[in-house]
Protein backbone atom coordinates (compact mmCIF):
# COMPACT_ATOMS: atom_id res chain seq x y z
CA UNK A 1 0.00 0.00 0.00
CA UNK A 2 3.05 1.88 0.69
CA UNK A 3 4.31 1.48 -2.78
CA UNK A 4 1.10 2.40 -4.90
CA UNK A 5 0.66 5.77 -2.67
CA UNK A 6 4.30 6.98 -3.96
CA UNK A 7 3.94 5.65 -7.43
CA UNK A 8 0.48 7.50 -8.04
CA UNK A 9 1.54 10.81 -5.91
CA UNK A 10 -0.72 9.68 -2.92
CA UNK A 11 -1.07 12.49 0.48
CA UNK A 12 2.57 12.17 2.22
CA UNK A 13 2.57 10.80 5.46
CA UNK A 14 3.46 13.42 8.05
CA UNK A 15 6.25 12.15 10.29
CA UNK A 16 4.86 11.22 13.87
CA UNK A 17 6.85 12.34 16.96
CA UNK A 18 8.80 10.04 18.20
CA UNK A 19 7.43 7.99 21.51
CA UNK A 20 8.29 8.59 25.02
CA UNK A 21 11.00 5.95 25.83
CA UNK A 22 9.38 3.69 28.24
CA UNK A 23 12.13 3.38 31.33
CA UNK A 24 12.63 4.07 34.92
CA UNK A 25 11.33 7.22 36.02
CA UNK A 26 13.18 10.36 37.46
CA UNK A 27 13.17 10.16 41.24
CA UNK A 28 12.18 12.61 43.36
CA UNK A 29 13.84 14.16 46.18
CA UNK A 30 12.85 11.72 49.78
CA UNK A 31 11.11 14.28 51.82
CA UNK A 32 12.61 15.33 54.28
CA UNK A 33 11.46 14.75 57.72
CA UNK A 34 10.10 17.52 59.38
CA UNK A 35 11.93 18.78 62.98
CA UNK A 36 10.29 17.60 66.05
CA UNK A 37 8.78 20.89 68.05
CA UNK A 38 10.30 21.90 70.35
CA UNK A 39 10.34 24.95 72.75
CA UNK A 40 12.13 27.97 71.96
CA UNK A 41 15.32 28.44 73.82
CA UNK A 42 15.67 31.64 75.87
CA UNK A 43 16.07 35.03 74.12
CA UNK A 44 19.95 34.75 75.81
CA UNK A 45 20.79 31.73 74.15
CA UNK A 46 21.23 31.20 70.51
CA UNK A 47 20.45 27.70 69.48
CA UNK A 48 23.92 26.70 68.43
CA UNK A 49 25.21 28.09 71.83
CA UNK A 50 22.17 25.34 73.17
CA UNK A 51 23.30 22.61 71.37
CA UNK A 52 26.95 23.47 72.32
CA UNK A 53 26.10 23.79 75.88
CA UNK A 54 24.48 19.90 75.43
CA UNK A 55 27.41 18.36 73.99
CA UNK A 56 29.72 19.53 76.81
CA UNK A 57 27.26 17.83 79.25
CA UNK A 58 29.47 14.70 77.82
CA UNK A 59 32.77 16.85 78.75
CA UNK A 60 35.55 14.82 80.83
CA UNK A 61 35.90 17.82 83.49
CA UNK A 62 32.86 17.63 86.09
CA UNK A 63 33.47 21.32 86.90
CA UNK A 64 32.75 21.86 83.04
CA UNK A 65 29.15 19.71 83.13
CA UNK A 66 28.45 21.22 86.50
CA UNK A 67 29.20 24.87 84.59
CA UNK A 68 27.29 23.97 81.94
CA UNK A 69 24.52 22.18 84.03
CA UNK A 70 23.63 26.04 85.92
CA UNK A 71 23.97 27.47 82.27
CA UNK A 72 21.41 25.34 81.27
CA UNK A 73 18.94 25.94 83.94
CA UNK A 74 19.44 29.88 83.58
CA UNK A 75 18.17 29.70 80.08
CA UNK A 76 14.92 28.57 81.46
CA UNK A 77 14.62 26.25 78.42
CA UNK A 78 12.64 22.76 79.68
CA UNK A 79 14.07 21.06 76.98
CA UNK A 80 17.34 20.69 79.16
CA UNK A 81 15.55 18.46 81.63
CA UNK A 82 16.77 15.34 79.76
CA UNK A 83 19.66 15.99 78.84
CA UNK A 84 20.59 17.08 82.39
CA UNK A 85 18.86 13.90 83.53
CA UNK A 86 21.23 11.74 81.63
CA UNK A 87 24.50 13.51 82.76
CA UNK A 88 23.78 12.96 86.13
CA UNK A 89 23.10 9.32 85.36
CA UNK A 90 26.39 9.18 83.58
CA UNK A 91 28.50 11.13 85.80
CA UNK A 92 26.85 11.50 89.35
CA UNK A 93 27.89 15.45 89.90
CA UNK A 94 26.47 17.11 92.65
CA UNK A 95 26.11 20.08 91.18
CA UNK A 96 24.16 18.50 88.20
CA UNK A 97 21.72 17.00 90.72
CA UNK A 98 21.45 20.05 92.27
CA UNK A 99 20.67 22.03 88.66
CA UNK A 100 17.53 19.63 88.35
CA UNK A 101 16.18 20.55 91.16
CA UNK A 102 14.31 23.38 89.27
CA UNK A 103 12.34 20.74 87.33
CA UNK A 104 10.93 19.63 90.95
CA UNK A 105 7.82 17.11 89.94
CA UNK A 106 8.23 17.29 86.56
CA UNK A 107 11.55 14.95 87.06
CA UNK A 108 8.94 12.43 88.57
CA UNK A 109 7.60 10.82 85.23
CA UNK A 110 10.89 10.34 83.21
CA UNK A 111 13.01 8.82 86.20
CA UNK A 112 10.26 6.78 87.01
CA UNK A 113 10.21 5.42 83.55
CA UNK A 114 13.60 4.46 83.92
CA UNK A 115 13.22 3.50 87.27
CA UNK A 116 10.93 0.75 85.95
CA UNK A 117 13.16 -0.81 83.78
CA UNK A 118 15.21 -3.71 85.90
CA UNK A 119 17.70 -4.06 83.90
CA UNK A 120 18.97 -0.57 85.38
CA UNK A 121 21.47 -1.49 88.16
CA UNK A 122 24.62 -0.27 90.23
CA UNK A 123 25.57 3.44 90.29
CA UNK A 124 22.98 4.28 87.42
CA UNK A 125 20.10 3.18 89.65
CA UNK A 126 21.41 4.83 92.82
CA UNK A 127 21.36 8.09 90.77
CA UNK A 128 18.02 7.63 89.54
CA UNK A 129 16.75 7.53 93.58
CA UNK A 130 18.61 10.77 94.10
CA UNK A 131 16.73 12.29 91.22
CA UNK A 132 12.87 10.60 92.59
CA UNK A 133 14.80 11.98 95.53
CA UNK A 134 14.99 15.67 94.79
CA UNK A 135 10.99 15.85 92.79
CA UNK A 136 9.02 16.36 96.05
CA UNK A 137 6.12 14.28 94.32
CA UNK A 138 4.99 11.64 96.56
CA UNK A 139 3.67 9.39 94.10
CA UNK A 140 6.91 8.13 93.29
CA UNK A 141 7.48 6.51 96.73
CA UNK A 142 5.75 3.73 95.40
CA UNK A 143 8.70 3.31 92.76
CA UNK A 144 11.49 4.03 95.39
CA UNK A 145 10.39 2.20 98.32
CA UNK A 146 11.39 -1.32 97.38
CA UNK A 147 14.69 -0.43 96.56
CA UNK A 148 15.25 0.20 99.84
CA UNK A 149 15.95 -3.69 100.09
CA UNK A 150 18.39 -3.91 97.54
CA UNK A 151 21.39 -5.98 98.30
CA UNK A 152 23.41 -3.35 96.84
CA UNK A 153 24.47 -1.20 98.99
CA UNK A 154 24.39 2.37 97.20
CA UNK A 155 21.01 1.55 95.94
CA UNK A 156 19.75 0.83 99.28
CA UNK A 157 21.18 3.94 100.57
CA UNK A 158 20.30 6.36 97.80
CA UNK A 159 16.94 4.94 98.17
CA UNK A 160 16.48 5.53 102.00
CA UNK A 161 17.76 9.15 101.66
CA UNK A 162 14.79 9.44 98.66
CA UNK A 163 12.35 8.38 100.86
CA UNK A 164 13.45 10.13 103.64
CA UNK A 165 13.28 13.50 101.52
CA UNK A 166 9.70 12.38 99.74
CA UNK A 167 8.38 12.75 103.50
CA UNK A 168 8.51 9.61 104.93
CA UNK A 169 10.83 8.98 108.07
CA UNK A 170 10.72 5.27 107.54
CA UNK A 171 14.38 6.33 105.22
CA UNK A 172 16.08 7.59 108.92
CA UNK A 173 14.96 4.23 110.83
CA UNK A 174 16.78 2.65 108.21
CA UNK A 175 19.89 3.92 108.11
CA UNK A 176 19.91 3.93 111.54
CA UNK A 177 19.58 0.08 111.70
CA UNK A 178 22.93 0.69 108.97
CA UNK A 179 24.97 2.36 111.48
CA UNK A 180 24.46 -0.51 113.90
CA UNK A 181 25.55 -2.99 111.69
CA UNK A 182 28.92 -4.63 111.82
CA UNK A 183 30.06 -4.10 108.02
CA UNK A 184 31.72 -0.72 107.99
CA UNK A 185 31.45 -0.07 104.61
CA UNK A 186 28.17 0.06 105.20
CA UNK A 187 28.01 2.23 108.25
CA UNK A 188 29.98 4.95 106.89
CA UNK A 189 27.77 4.75 103.87
CA UNK A 190 25.15 5.56 105.92
CA UNK A 191 26.66 8.25 107.64
CA UNK A 192 26.92 10.24 105.20
CA UNK A 193 23.67 9.56 104.09
CA UNK A 194 22.28 10.59 107.50
CA UNK A 195 24.56 13.91 107.50
CA UNK A 196 23.51 14.91 103.75
CA UNK A 197 19.91 15.01 105.48
CA UNK A 198 20.10 17.72 107.60
CA UNK A 199 16.63 17.01 109.33
CA UNK A 200 15.71 16.89 112.91
CA UNK A 201 15.35 13.59 112.97
CA UNK A 202 18.38 12.46 111.52
CA UNK A 203 20.22 14.85 113.26
CA UNK A 204 19.18 13.18 116.50
CA UNK A 205 20.16 9.89 115.02
CA UNK A 206 23.81 10.97 114.60
CA UNK A 207 23.73 12.49 117.71
CA UNK A 208 23.03 9.37 119.16
CA UNK A 209 25.82 7.64 117.61
CA UNK A 210 28.46 10.09 118.30
CA UNK A 211 27.61 9.46 122.15
CA UNK A 212 27.78 5.66 121.99
CA UNK A 213 31.04 5.88 119.92
CA UNK A 214 32.38 8.66 122.80
CA UNK A 215 31.28 6.34 125.62
CA UNK A 216 34.44 3.51 125.03
CA UNK A 217 36.96 6.60 125.67
CA UNK A 218 36.24 5.38 129.12
CA UNK A 219 37.69 2.05 128.25
CA UNK A 220 41.32 3.89 128.56
CA UNK A 221 42.44 4.82 132.20
CA UNK A 222 42.21 8.46 133.04
CA UNK A 223 45.31 8.76 134.21
CA UNK A 224 46.45 7.68 130.42
CA UNK A 225 46.54 11.29 128.40
CA UNK A 226 45.90 10.68 124.94
CA UNK A 227 46.22 13.01 122.09
CA UNK A 228 46.01 12.60 118.50
CA UNK A 229 47.75 16.46 116.97
CA UNK A 230 47.68 15.75 113.35
CA UNK A 231 43.71 16.06 113.91
CA UNK A 232 44.25 19.49 114.55
CA UNK A 233 46.22 20.70 111.96
CA UNK A 234 47.02 19.23 108.68
CA UNK A 235 50.66 21.86 108.93
CA UNK A 236 51.90 19.48 111.65
CA UNK A 237 54.36 16.86 111.16
CA UNK A 238 54.18 13.56 114.09
CA UNK A 239 58.30 14.74 114.73
CA UNK A 240 57.19 18.29 115.06
CA UNK A 241 54.59 17.29 117.68
CA UNK A 242 56.96 15.55 119.61
CA UNK A 243 59.44 17.22 119.68
CA UNK A 244 57.25 20.00 120.95
CA UNK A 245 55.69 17.78 123.53
CA UNK A 246 59.43 16.72 124.69
CA UNK A 247 60.56 20.78 125.08
CA UNK A 248 57.47 21.60 126.62
CA UNK A 249 57.85 18.38 129.47
CA UNK A 250 58.91 19.57 133.11
CA UNK A 251 60.33 15.91 133.53
CA UNK A 252 63.55 14.85 134.36
CA UNK A 253 63.45 11.60 131.98
CA UNK A 254 61.72 11.35 129.19
CA UNK A 255 61.16 8.01 127.25
CA UNK A 256 59.79 7.90 123.10
CA UNK A 257 58.76 4.82 122.78
CA UNK A 258 56.27 2.93 120.15
CA UNK A 259 56.23 2.38 116.81
CA UNK A 260 56.71 6.29 116.19
CA UNK A 261 59.88 6.67 118.48
CA UNK A 262 61.72 3.23 116.76
CA UNK A 263 60.86 5.10 113.22
CA UNK A 264 62.29 8.36 114.60
CA UNK A 265 65.68 6.33 115.62
CA UNK A 266 65.68 4.54 112.46
CA UNK A 267 65.48 7.29 109.86
CA UNK A 268 65.36 10.79 111.53
CA UNK A 269 67.98 10.18 114.24
CA UNK A 270 70.35 13.34 113.49
CA UNK A 271 67.22 15.83 113.20
CA UNK A 272 65.69 14.94 116.28
CA UNK A 273 68.99 15.41 117.99
CA UNK A 274 69.47 18.73 116.27
CA UNK A 275 66.12 20.10 117.71
CA UNK A 276 66.92 18.56 120.71
CA UNK A 277 69.75 20.16 121.93
CA UNK A 278 69.94 21.79 124.84
CA UNK A 279 67.30 19.99 126.18
CA UNK A 280 69.03 16.86 127.78
CA UNK A 281 71.31 14.35 127.22
CA UNK A 282 69.51 12.27 123.75
CA UNK A 283 70.15 8.59 123.69
CA UNK A 284 69.13 6.07 121.08
CA UNK A 285 67.36 2.56 120.69
CA UNK A 286 68.13 1.37 117.58
CA UNK A 287 66.29 -1.27 115.81
CA UNK A 288 69.34 -3.09 115.45
CA UNK A 289 71.01 -3.07 118.46
CA UNK A 290 70.67 -6.21 120.39
CA UNK A 291 68.34 -6.00 123.47
CA UNK A 292 71.11 -5.40 125.79
CA UNK A 293 72.45 -2.39 124.23
CA UNK A 294 69.13 -0.76 124.37
CA UNK A 295 68.62 -1.18 127.85
CA UNK A 296 72.21 -0.18 127.81
CA UNK A 297 71.14 2.94 126.24
CA UNK A 298 68.04 3.73 128.23
CA UNK A 299 70.48 3.09 131.51
CA UNK A 300 72.48 6.07 130.17
CA UNK A 301 69.96 8.15 129.68
CA UNK A 302 68.50 7.49 133.05
CA UNK A 303 72.03 8.16 134.72
CA UNK A 304 72.10 11.41 133.07
CA UNK A 305 68.71 12.29 134.03
CA UNK A 306 69.36 11.88 137.74
CA UNK A 307 72.94 13.26 137.96
CA UNK A 308 71.82 16.92 139.59
CA UNK A 309 68.94 18.82 140.49
CA UNK A 310 67.22 19.68 137.57
CA UNK A 311 68.43 17.32 135.07
CA UNK A 312 67.20 16.33 131.99
CA UNK A 313 67.53 13.41 129.29
CA UNK A 314 66.00 12.10 126.49
CA UNK A 315 65.70 8.03 125.27
CA UNK A 316 64.22 7.88 121.89
CA UNK A 317 63.46 4.28 119.91
CA UNK A 318 63.40 0.62 120.80
CA UNK A 319 62.89 -0.98 124.16
CA UNK A 320 62.21 -4.48 125.32
CA UNK A 321 58.39 -4.06 126.73
CA UNK A 322 58.42 -4.65 130.08
CA UNK A 323 57.94 -8.32 130.84
CA UNK A 324 59.96 -9.06 127.52
CA UNK A 325 62.79 -11.75 127.96
CA UNK A 326 65.55 -10.23 128.64
CA UNK A 327 62.76 -8.49 131.35
CA UNK A 328 63.31 -4.58 131.53
CA UNK A 329 65.15 -3.64 134.86
CA UNK A 330 63.72 -1.59 137.34
CA UNK A 331 64.71 2.32 136.65
CA UNK A 332 61.87 4.62 137.77
CA UNK A 333 63.43 4.80 141.25
CA UNK A 334 64.05 7.42 143.73
CA UNK A 335 67.46 9.32 143.99
CA UNK A 336 68.41 10.65 147.04
CA UNK A 337 68.40 14.10 147.26
CA UNK A 338 67.57 14.97 143.62
CA UNK A 339 63.46 15.37 142.68
CA UNK A 340 63.00 12.86 139.82
CA UNK A 341 59.97 12.19 137.22
CA UNK A 342 59.29 10.23 134.06
CA UNK A 343 57.02 10.96 131.87
CA UNK A 344 56.45 7.71 129.17
CA UNK A 345 55.83 8.97 125.16
CA UNK A 346 53.96 6.11 123.26
CA UNK A 347 54.02 7.34 119.88
CA UNK A 348 51.85 6.10 116.70
CA UNK A 349 50.12 2.97 119.19
CA UNK A 350 49.35 -0.06 117.38
CA UNK A 351 48.98 -2.57 120.20
CA UNK A 352 46.80 -1.71 123.08
CA UNK A 353 48.49 -5.10 125.00
CA UNK A 354 52.17 -2.70 124.86
CA UNK A 355 50.17 0.08 126.43
CA UNK A 356 48.74 -2.13 129.38
CA UNK A 357 52.22 -3.74 129.83
CA UNK A 358 53.91 -0.27 130.30
CA UNK A 359 51.06 0.68 132.56
CA UNK A 360 51.04 -2.49 134.93
CA UNK A 361 54.83 -1.94 134.90
CA UNK A 362 54.41 1.64 136.23
CA UNK A 363 51.64 0.82 138.68
CA UNK A 364 53.40 -1.85 140.60
CA UNK A 365 57.20 -0.67 139.88
CA UNK A 366 57.58 3.37 139.68
CA UNK A 367 58.98 4.61 142.54
CA UNK A 368 59.27 8.59 141.34
CA UNK A 369 56.30 9.83 139.94
CA UNK A 370 55.28 8.74 136.43
CA UNK A 371 52.98 10.00 133.44
CA UNK A 372 52.14 7.81 130.80
CA UNK A 373 51.44 9.36 127.53
CA UNK A 374 50.11 8.31 123.96
CA UNK A 375 50.45 10.41 120.49
CA UNK A 376 48.48 8.77 118.12
CA UNK A 377 49.23 9.64 114.29
CA UNK A 378 46.16 9.71 113.24
CA UNK A 379 44.50 12.46 110.75
CA UNK A 380 41.66 13.26 108.40
CA UNK A 381 43.82 12.00 105.01
CA UNK A 382 42.99 8.70 103.62
CA UNK A 383 44.71 5.75 104.86
CA UNK A 384 46.16 7.75 108.01
CA UNK A 385 44.50 5.17 110.40
CA UNK A 386 40.92 6.51 110.46
CA UNK A 387 38.26 4.75 108.85
CA UNK A 388 35.74 6.54 106.39
CA UNK A 389 33.29 6.09 109.45
CA UNK A 390 35.69 7.62 112.09
CA UNK A 391 36.70 10.54 109.65
CA UNK A 392 32.87 11.22 109.28
CA UNK A 393 32.02 11.05 113.30
CA UNK A 394 35.12 13.21 114.02
CA UNK A 395 33.63 15.70 111.75
CA UNK A 396 30.50 15.64 113.85
CA UNK A 397 31.90 16.23 117.57
CA UNK A 398 31.59 19.27 119.05
CA UNK A 399 35.01 21.46 120.36
CA UNK A 400 34.87 19.01 124.04
CA UNK A 401 33.97 15.52 121.87
CA UNK A 402 37.42 16.44 119.67
CA UNK A 403 39.34 16.59 122.29
CA UNK A 404 38.33 13.25 123.98
CA UNK A 405 38.09 11.12 120.48
CA UNK A 406 41.46 10.32 120.51
CA UNK A 407 40.77 8.48 124.12
CA UNK A 408 37.71 6.85 122.11
CA UNK A 409 39.57 6.02 118.75
CA UNK A 410 42.29 4.08 120.87
CA UNK A 411 39.48 2.14 122.57
CA UNK A 412 38.68 0.86 119.62
CA UNK A 413 41.50 0.02 117.83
Amino acid sequence: MGFLKRLFGGKKEEARPASKRVGTPTPRPAPQPRPEATEAPDADVAPSSAKQLARDLGSGNPERREEVARLMVASGSRTSLRPLMNCYLNYGDPGVLEALRVFGKDLAAPASREAFDLSVMGARRARLMDILGISGDESVLTTVRPNMDDVDPDIHIRSCVAVARLGDMFGIDRLEDNIRMTDPELRSLALAALMELKMERSDRVLGDHVKRFMAEAGAVPENIVVKAPLLGSSETSLSAAVIAEVIASPHNLIMVIGSGGIQMAAQRRDAMAQALAGHGKVSFGLPLMSPEEQIASLQEAHAAATASPGARAIFIGRLPAPHDNPPLPHFITRVEGVTYSVKILVVDLHEYSLLQDWLHYVQDKAEAPTDIEVILSVSLESQSGLTAEERVIYAMCSAEDKARFPRAFMARS
